[in-house]
């Protein structure tokens, strides 16, 4: 009201009048300038907030692979805390059999910063877990300030794994068609060499049948009949892969077993590459008939019996023992 009577001019001086008449325009000015201070913190509030719990992993790297900055899921996805990678050296999280290829890669995006490039690699996280990660990167190029990588990383691990279990499954089910192939293939042969060999089973027995163990036919006569023997094993052998190893089990006796392998050509070849080693045969009399494939057990048998010839350059004795225990 005194203002408006006059006394305005009375109480306010000329140099102080155009300080007073601006000072409504300066606070507005600074109040405005408040909001939008309190506005862009907000906003960088909620950028870093989404930036730290992205599902990805945000890294800022230096040319020379130092670690700018890294968003804090990204940190605890490599089992880290921010503060743990940045400053450090990003290639503690590559997996060292993929590091030069990285680095290698890192040198094209420097030389290239126009392009999006992208990667796939595996990383290591903090506790020793590999990653299978693909990256897309791209250089920030700014003037006058040096040039900064910004890589976008992706864990794929997962997906990695259901690929190569997808890749596992073909290969058996390929691997499979092919063994049916062959199968269906070895039950044809079998068959026809079965026929074949049928005379040269059967006319031994009856040529020996004729014969006195001092003819000295005899021994080649037998030799004869184990080797066709042998053939029917074989035949046999086939056939079961036609079956898909369903092996036709029949009553056995092991002791006859190991004397039909004493008594083969094949025994008789080793014991004369192996003069100075010999057989020790400690058999059971009370053994007992059992369910099994007589042709693969006389292989077995041979198969140990080798291996325990050529163990023995300087000589020894191999020992054949069978015995019966009742189970439990």
């Amino acid at each position: 009201e005194c203002l408006h009577q006059g006394a305005y001019d009375y109480l306010v001086k000329d140099e102080q009048r155009a300080y007073i008449e601006s000072l409504p325009s300066t606070m507005s000015n600074i109040m405005a300038r408040k909001e939008t201070e309190q506005a862009l913190d907000a906003s960088e509030s909620r950028y870093q907030d989404l930036f730290d719990n992205a599902p990805d992993m945000y890294f800022q790297v230096s040319a020379e692979g130092i670690v700018l900055s890294v968003n804090r899921r990204g940190a605890a996805q490599l089992g880290y805390g921010v503060e743990e990678l940045v400053g450090g050296d990003i290639w503690k999280v590559v997996y060292p059999e993929d590091l030069s290829y990285v680095q290698t890669q890192i040198q094209q995006v420097m030389e290239e910063p126009e392009h999006i490039h992208r990667i796939e690699f595996r990383k290591i996280t903090k506790t020793g877990e590999v990653l299978h990660v693909a990256e897309s990167l791209t250089v920030q190029d700014e003037p006058g300030l040096p040039r900064v990588i910004r890589i976008l990383c992706r864990d794929i691990t997962a997906q990695k794994m259901a690929e190569e279990h997808a890749h596992n499954l073909q290969a058996r089910l390929a691997r499979s068609e092919r063994m049916e192939s062959i199968g269906l293939l070895a039950g044809g042969v079998a068959h026809d060499l079965n026929n074949i060999l049928g005379p040269m089973v059967a006319y031994p027995d009856l040529l020996l049948q004729g014969l006195d163990e001092s003819d000295k036919n005899y021994p080649i006569i037998q030799d004869i009949r184990s080797s066709a023997n042998r053939a029917v094993a074989i035949i046999r052998d086939l056939l079961t892969m036609a079956r898909r190893g369903r092996y036709e089990l029949t009553p056995v006796r092991l002791n006859e077993v190991i004397s039909d392998y004493q008594k083969s050509s094949s025994f008789k070849e080793l014991s004369l590459l192996h003069p100075d080693v010999h057989t020790v045969l400690q058999l059971s009399e009370e053994l007992p008939w059992i369910a099994g494939a007589s042709a693969n057990l006389g292989k077995l048998l041979m198969n140990l019996v080798i291996n325990a010839y050529e163990s023995m350059p300087d000589g020894g004795d191999v020992r054949i023992e069978t015995s019966h225990h009742d189970a439990g």
